[in-house]
């Protein structure tokens, strides 16, 4: 079971996350590097894309309490 079940997401967390992604890590190893599931790092990138996608449109600014 992962270490880090039910710990919020840090912005140290999402750029790791990010990071790993672009240099071409499968989910498996983006899981077991940030030690989550893969479940909960497929679920996060879904979540900052969406997140993405709504700050390029101009939209609402999530601030850090308001962060998935």
């Amino acid at each position: 079971m992962p270490i880090q079940q039910n710990k919020p997401w840090t912005k140290e967390d999402d750029r790791r996350l990010l990071d790993m992604q672009a240099a071409g890590r499968s989910i498996p190893s983006l899981a077991a590097a940030l030690k989550r599931s893969a479940g909960a790092v497929t679920g996060r990138i879904a979540a900052l894309r969406s997140r993405a996608k709504v700050e390029a449109k101009g939209g609402p600014d999530v601030s850090e309490e308001n962060a998935i």
